[in-house]
């Protein structure tokens, strides 16, 4: 009876670019085939028999995950007849729809994104925001003769930064990370930022096979999507500050800084654990 033997020369093998592993390979060897390859044989079917054979003994389909790297999929199996009962296949693993248009990658705050398998980008912008307050967190006020101090804010344009993580997925249900992370913020330290720092802006996400082997056994097929998680990192937190205001001026009160209960930060985004991504 055929045997399969894995990874007989090396258990894995491994191409990595920029700090990404972007493919891997593996060998097998199937021994033990039957079928005739003498033309004067009954059932001789040539070299094309004896591959098909092995082919039904391996285990591994195209499609299949990397045991090792989740995120790397079986792309191509090549089939070398090395002796009369045996047949060598070599496996190249890579990520599927792996290839951007959208120019280089930038690097995340950490390292963790690239060794969870994502494909990261970002960019660093400034967005504006109301404050009371001047760059030393002192209030802004207005002070003159025969008037009383008015406070009141400025517009101001703060630093933000955007980060994109990128990954191909097997699920059936793509819109559920959605419901799981938009609008919702980190619940503890992650990407270098404190616990309510980071906002999840949107998820995208783009069917790229309907039907793909998830690897297991019995083996079951999935579809597979490109899914983008895109986050916001605030520094600040994203809970809204709220400062109370004179109803005849509509400015804040005078020294409203001093006053137990003039200002609060309001605590509106639910937190969830951003380092639950899905590998």
């Amino acid at each position: 009876m055929p045997t399969e033997i894995k990874d007989i020369f090396t258990s894995v093998t491994y191409e990595e670019q920029g700090g990404n592993i972007k493919r891997a390979n593996r060998t097998f060897l199937i021994t033990g085939l039957t079928t005739p390859m003498d033309p004067a044989d009954p059932g001789y079917d040539g070299p094309a028999g004896r591959i098909e054979e092995a082919a039904g003994v391996l285990t591994v389909a195209q499609g299949s995950r990397h045991p090792t790297y989740s995120f790397l999929f079986c792309k191509s199996r090549t089939a070398t007849i090395i002796d009369l009962d045996k047949v060598q296949f070599e496996l190249v693993y890579e990520p599927i729809n792996h290839t951007r248009s959208s120019g280089p990658q930038e690097a995340p705050a950490t390292a963790v994104a690239v060794e969870d398998g994502y494909v990261v980008s970002g960019r660093t912008f400034l967005e504006q925001e109301e404050t009371f307050v001047d760059r030393a967190g002192n209030p802004i006020e207005l002070t003159f003769p025969d008037y009383p101090t008015v406070a009141v804010s400025v517009p101001v344009d703060r630093q933000r930064r955007q980060l994109v993580m990128e990954r191909s997925i097997l699920t059936a249900t793509p819109g559920s990370f959605g419901n799981t992370y938009v609008g919702k913020t980190n619940n503890a330290t992650w990407q270098g930022g404190a616990a309510g720092t980071w906002r999840c802006e949107g998820v995208d996400f783009d069917q790229i096979n309907p039907s793909v082997s998830d690897g297991g056994s019995p083996e079951s097929f999935v579809p597979l999507y490109r899914v983008r998680f895109t986050f916001a990192y605030n520094p600040n937190g994203w809970n809204p500050s709220v400062v109370y205001t004179d109803p005849e001026t509509g400015n804040p009160i005078a020294g409203w800084d001093g006053h137990a209960g003039a200002s609060d930060v309001v605590d509106i985004y639910e937190q969830v654990s951003f380092g639950s991504l899905p590998l």
